[in-house]
């Protein structure tokens, strides 16, 4: 971040950005224990942190975007945190996935505000940003960037023979991408990336819960 801001800026935000992981990790940990004072009084350090990362994000645009919608960004962003890691507390998996998806296109969005405000502290053109070209590429960075982490998941999941929510949004996801992939190059183009991704990923997942299992690890493999 220093790299676009300065180090000035940048150390203004890498501390509390920093500060607001800790404190959800904190807020984790209260949840795990069922630890209710703790769990509450995590909740009070991160809204705190919170507030101090929306003043980081106003001192990174350089007052060029307004501070309720940073406020508004940042306040979003926490109750996604938070409400994931609560319904994964729960165990409402189906929920936490749902939750992380929707946190995921959020924090895009929100990347795309950060870099245009910057853009225009520093007087640099955004027509850039706006061409198809720049869309197309955002979109499917999204999705193929989330592909990644949910398949990361899946194969967590797989391995510790957790409930198959996160296989569910991986598949979601799945579905965005042939989506994409049509009206790009249309349907047959889609299905063949259907068809081809569907045994990649399936290897995975088997190469995954097959620990210390040879042959069924080569046959994974063999399936990639």
């Amino acid at each position: 971040m220093t790299a676009l801001v300065g180090v000035p800026a940048g150390q203004a935000f890498s501390r509390p950005w920093q500060d607001h992981v800790n404190r959800l990790g904190d807020y984790t940990a209260a949840l795990r224990v069922r630890d209710t004072a703790r769990r509450d009084a995590a909740r009070a350090g991160y809204l705190g942190a919170e507030s101090r990362l929306t003043e980081a994000f106003v001192v990174l645009v350089g007052g060029t975007v307004s501070g309720p919608a940073l406020a508004a960004a940042a306040s979003a962003h926490g109750e996604h945190l938070l409400g994931h890691a609560g319904a994964l507390a729960s165990g409402d998996h189906n929920r936490a996935y749902a939750v992380q998806r929707e946190a995921f296109g959020h924090m895009i969005a929100v990347a795309d505000v950060l870099a245009r405000g910057v853009a225009t502290g520093k007087q640099l053109p955004t027509t850039e940003l706006d061409t198809p070209r720049r869309a197309l590429q955002s979109a499917l960075s999204r999705l193929l960037a989330e592909h990644e982490g949910l398949m990361v998941q899946v194969m967590r999941a797989a391995h510790d023979g957790a409930p198959a929510a996160a296989g569910d949004a991986l598949n979601a996801n799945t579905t965005e991408l042939g989506a994409a992939i049509s009206t790009l190059f249309g349907a047959p183009a889609a299905q063949q990336f259907l068809a081809l991704r569907a045994p990649h990923v399936e290897g995975l997942i088997l190469h995954a819960s097959s620990p210390g299992d040879r042959a069924a690890q080569s046959r994974a493999r063999a399936g990639q």
